[in-house]
């Protein structure tokens, strides 16, 4: 009876140490996705708003110089959330804004798997916009092709301009 007991506690105990929900930030600048727990994946795209032009040449993941914005890719797996957000880098009032994120069809050797089973996903609308997604298609190996398409808000005044950025995602 004692020894039943024992195993129904033990399992108890390493059943709530497995369920534990840990907080780990992968920061670095070869990694500059920011993981919550194993779901959800942050991925920050800073824009320098102080250049006269809004193209990709002025936006950038964090990533190393050597690693343009075409070749980064993020890790993700199955049931992960994917946030995307803007980040002004040059003046602080001015406002970066994820309007959409768009599956690509493959442009390289391979192919491309719509890991969000949607062709487009919206912003949300708000002041600083930024888009959401859930991983609920894809298997281990498959890649992912996106545009994300931004505007920057400067002084209260949208840009006429529409910038796109092509990233990566991968199983």
């Amino acid at each position: 009876m004692k020894t039943t007991i024992r195993l129904i506690i033990l399992m108890a105990i390493m059943s709530l140490t497995s369920c534990r929900n840990d907080k780990k930030q992968l920061k670095s600048p070869e990694d500059p996705i920011t993981v919550v727990g194993d779901s959800t994946v942050h991925i920050k795209l800073h824009v320098n708003t102080n250049e006269d032009k809004n193209s990709f040449e002025y936006a950038n993941f964090g990533q190393k110089p050597s690693i343009s914005n075409e070749k980064f890719t993020t890790k993700v797996k199955r049931g992960d959330i994917v946030i995307w957000k803007g980040i002004s880098v040059g003046d602080p009032s001015d406002v970066v804004n994820i309007v959409s994120i768009k599956y690509e069809a493959s442009k390289e050797n391979g192919k491309s798997t719509n890991f969000f089973g949607k062709d487009s996903l919206r912003g949300n609308g708000d002041i600083n916009e930024m888009v959401v997604g859930a991983i609920n298609k894809g298997i281990k190996g498959d890649t992912m092709i996106y545009s994300i398409l931004i505007n920057v808000q400067k002084k209260g005044e949208v840009s006429p301009k529409t910038i796109r950025i092509d990233p990566k995602m991968h199983m």
